[in-house]
């Protein structure tokens, strides 16, 4: 295993709070979207992080699972309520006019992203960070396909076969992957 010899090399990663986001909207915004679902779009073959993902520019299929969730959605452990849209992954508001719903995400990811509600870590050797994956978004700034190195443990009563149908068959495709070391 290669040895890291400075911190420069680790890019700080930034968590957004949409538990908290979620109790900081307005009542109007709050009545536009109770009881609206989002579409989300997921992009298993380019994995990007810098650009939001829309439905005309991703093939249906296995390796571009869709889903919609409630814009507000019920944290299944705690009970509260999450902002559950994102700056990447959500594609719109369902059942909402298109120009409608660009202005009520603007409106949710400012809230969502705000900087009174991100906290950026900015990693040092050694560090371990834990967190909600339901209640907590995340990021880290990495180009489009450099490399990348992760390591993470979930704790779910469900596994990723689960909730993207075929990714078996994705894993499959591409075969045994080869790690420089």
């Amino acid at each position: 295993m290669p040895e890291l010899h400075a911190t420069a090399c680790l890019a700080p990663t930034v968590f957004a709070n949409a538990a908290r986001a979620a109790t900081l909207l307005s009542p109007e915004v709050r009545r536009a979207v109770t009881g609206r679902s989002a579409l989300h779009l997921f992009d298993l073959a380019e994995q990007r992080g810098d650009i939001r993902y829309r439905s005309d520019m991703l093939p249906e299929g296995p390796l571009a699972p869709r889903w919609a969730h409630p814009v507000l959605l019920c944290h299944p452990v705690t009970g509260d309520e999450v902002l559950y849209v994102s700056q990447m992954q959500t594609d719109r508001i369902v059942d909402v006019d298109p120009d409608e719903s660009e202005e009520l995400l603007a409106t949710l990811r400012a809230a969502l992203y705000a900087d009174s509600n991100v906290y950026r870590h900015d990693w040092s050797v050694g560090d371990i960070v834990v967190w909600d994956n339901v209640a907590l978004q995340h990021a880290r700034p990495v180009p489009p396909r450099a490399p990348r190195t992760l390591h993470r443990v979930a704790i779910s009563d469900h596994s990723v076969f689960d909730l993207v149908p075929g990714f078996d068959a994705y894993l499959a495709a591409r075969g045994p992957r080869v790690v420089a070391q």
